[in-house]
């Protein structure tokens, strides 16, 4: 599974000599990483829930790889391989989580100047980590690109909580975590840098055609997440079932590829599979004439 990520980043510095191999990397490994991330959050089994997440980690990280900043992407694979030991070690505990959910949650209040402030909230604690780390944005625009996935999800911590009408102890406390999360990001991948600074390329300035991905992927990516804010105040709509149930069909992915491989099974297979059937299917012609002559000796 982590074969991508990391054959890429061992291949860093072919990688940044191309200029057309970056940008498949962030169109297909955005694609991956934005697809599998929605369909995980509508998946009801937990196999299935944490082999799309999988798939999302690992388009993230060639995303993350084709932005060029290895150092990163080497990291989130280190944290994907705890994260993922710790998910399926911890999938049991599912009976407790669905206890939790039973507990009243303060109401959100779907207040637009909340969730606005939220949203400032969490750039600032970004922008503000990523100052003390002397990050300069002319110079390592995509690493910031990066720690923009940071900003969403701080804003997921932080949105709820100012938006619910909490005490003002929570939102602190809340606060805080989020600026333990943006420096945590920020020291560890500077760390990872240090430790394989010898075995990857440094950033480079990216390209025109690479700027314009970033800022597009940066813009698909918030904008789902805004809509995942928003769906608790949002009314509901059976437009967003139906694409709910797409999602958790996965659109239909795996039905087509099964039919696909299905289809490429070869005759000699096919002959060799019913080959070894046969035993099994001649007992089974047995046991019917069997039932067959019982039944016409119980009719006369």
């Amino acid at each position: 599974l982590n074969a991508g990520p990391f054959l890429i980043s061992r291949m860093a510095f072919v990688m940044s000599e191309t200029t057309y191999a970056p940008v498949v990397l962030i169109i297909c490994g955005g694609f991956t990483g934005l697809f599998a991330s929605v369909t995980f959050l509508t998946q009801p089994s937990v196999k299935t829930a944490l082999g799309y997440s999988s798939v999302a980690h690992m388009g993230f990280m060639l995303m993350v790889c084709g932005l060029g900043v290895y150092p990163a992407a080497m990291l989130h694979l280190v944290a994907h391989s705890f994260y993922k030991a710790h998910s399926f070690l911890s999938s049991g505990s599912v009976i407790d989580v669905v206890r939790a959910s039973k507990v009243a949650l303060p109401k959100r209040r779907g207040s637009l100047v909340r969730i606005v402030g939220g949203t400032f909230l969490a750039l600032t604690i970004y922008l503000g980590s990523s100052m003390l780390w002397g990050i300069d944005p002319t110079e390592e625009l995509a690493l910031l690109a990066t720690g923009a996935i940071i900003v969403m999800g701080l804003s997921q911590m932080i949105i709820p909580a100012l938006d619910s009408g909490v005490y003002v102890s929570s939102i602190l406390r809340t606060c805080v975590l989020a600026i333990g999360v943006a420096v945590a990001f920020f020291s560890l991948e500077e760390g990872t840098h240090h430790l394989l600074h010898s075995q990857l390329p440094g950033l480079s300035q990216p390209g025109v055609a690479t700027t314009l991905l970033i800022g597009i992927v940066v813009l698909i990516y918030g904008g789902v997440v805004f809509l995942q804010i928003l769906a608790p105040v949002l009314p509901s709509n059976p437009l967003w079932q139906k694409i709910a149930i797409h999602f958790r069909n996965g659109w239909y992915v795996n039905a087509l590829v099964d039919r696909l491989v299905g289809a490429l099974h070869l005759p000699e297979s096919n002959k060799l599979f019913s080959e070894q059937n046969l035993p099994f299917k001649k007992a089974i012609h047995l046991k019917e004439e069997k039932r067959h002559k019982k039944a016409v000796i119980e009719t006369f």
